[in-house]
C-alpha cells in the first residue's frame, strides 16, 4: 500500500475514533487535528455540494452575455444563508466543475492533491472534446480559484471564507488522439482545493444531485440546471414565487414576463430528464413541483 493511501486510511481510523470521543454538540463532526476533515462518501452516479451553494445565486442561472466583476457583493439566498462574494461572477459552467473536483475528492482528506488530467475532466463533465473546451475548462478554474467567498449558514454556526481551489499545476502530456480526445492540448493535473472547505460537508448540509440528470438538462439549459441543484436541497420543495426564483437565480432576463418563460421552459426540462413528476401555479403567481424520488422511474434514453 503506498504511503497517500496508508495516509488516508490512518486519517479515517483517527476521524473515526475522534468522532466517538466527542461529547458536545459542538465537536460531534469527525475532525482531526490542523483542519483535517474526511469527505463523505455519496454513490457514484451523484455529486454533492454545500447547500448553501445550492439555495442561492452564487451560482447563477446565466448563460450568455459578459460576466460581471463582483465587489464585496451580497448574494441573494434563502433564510439563514449569508454569501458575500468578490471575484468574477460564477455560473452553472463553474458549478459543474467544482461538483466533478469535490467528487473526485470525496471518501478522502482535501489536503491531498487530486490528480485527473484535462481530457478526464471534460469526459465526466459531458462536455465536447475540443480545443474550445479544453480552453473553456482552464478559464473556469482560473474562476473558481480567483475569488473569495464569504459563507455563513445554519445559523451563523457554520462558516466558509477563502476560495475553493487552492491551487493547482499542470504538465503538458500531448495532443495526439490518444492523449486529448482528438482536439485541444491535454494535461496532467494536480488541483488542491481549500482543506477547510471540507467542514461544510460535515453532517447534514450537503446536497446531493443526479449527476446523469444535470449532464441530460445540457449546457444550454442554465436556469434548468439551477432549479435542478436548488430543488435537489429540499426533501420536499414547498410553493415558491416567479419573483423569488428570478432573485434566488440571479437572472439577468430583462422583465418577469420573460423570466416566467424561462421558468416554464425549464421545468417542462426537468420533467423531460425524470427529475420532475409535475409542477404547476397555485394562486397564479407560486410555482408548486413534485419532485420524483423513485429514480427507477427514470426515462429512458
Amino acid at each position: 500500500m503506498g504511503s497517500s493511501a496508508q495516509l488516508d486510511t490512518a486519517l479515517a481510523r483517527l476521524n473515526s475514533n475522534l468522532a466517538k470521543k466527542r461529547t458536545s454538540k459542538k465537536d460531534t463532526a469527525p475532525i482531526a487535528e490542523m483542519g483535517m476533515i474526511q469527505m463523505p462518501i455519496w454513490p457514484e452516479d451523484h455529486r454533492g455540494l454545500p447547500s448553501g451553494f445550492a439555495r442561492t445565486a452564487l451560482f447563477t442561472a446565466n448563460k450568455d452575455g459578459s460576466r460581471k466583476m463582483l465587489n464585496n457583493f451580497k448574494v441573494p439566498g434563502m433564510a439563514g444563508i449569508s454569501i458575500v462574494y468578490m471575484g468574477e461572477e460564477l455560473r452553472q459552467d463553474d458549478l459543474s466543475v467544482v461538483m466533478a473536483l469535490v467528487h473526485l475528492a470525496r471518501g478522502s482528506s482535501l489536503n491531498n492533491a487530486i490528480r485527473t488530467t484535462t481530457y478526464t475532466l471534460l469526459k465526466t463533465l459531458g462536455w465536447s472534446i475540443n480545443s474550445r473546451e479544453y480552453d473553456h475548462l482552464r478559464e473556469c478554474l482560473t474562476r473558481i480559484k480567483a475569488n473569495e467567498i464569504k459563507l455563513d449558514m445554519e445559523g451563523g454556526t457554520k462558516f466558509f471564507a477563502g476560495s475553493i481551489i487552492q491551487r493547482y499545476a499542470g504538465s503538458l502530456l500531448g495532443t495526439s488522439a490518444a492523449d486529448a480526445g482528438g482536439a485541444g492540448d491535454n494535461y496532467d493535473l494536480l488541483i488542491w482545493l481549500e482543506p477547510s472547505f471540507a467542514r461544510l460537508f460535515v453532517g447534514t448540509s450537503h446536497t446531493r444531485v443526479n449527476w446523469e440528470q444535470r449532464k441530460r438538462l445540457g449546457g444550454k439549459s442554465a436556469l434548468a440546471l439551477w432549479l435542478h441543484t436548488f430543488l435537489s436541497s429540499h426533501e420536499k420543495p414547498y410553493p415558491i414565487s416567479v419573483a423569488k426564483y428570478y432573485e434566488l437565480s440571479g437572472s439577468k432576463s430583462s422583465n418577469m414576463s420573460e423570466f416566467r418563460s424561462r421558468l416554464e421552459k425549464a421545468m417542462n426540462k426537468l420533467i423531460e430528464v425524470g427529475f420532475l413528476e409535475s409542477w404547476g401555479y397555485k394562486e397564479n403567481t407560486v410555482i408548486q413541483v413534485n419532485v420524483r424520488r423513485n429514480l427507477s422511474l427514470l426515462p429512458s434514453h
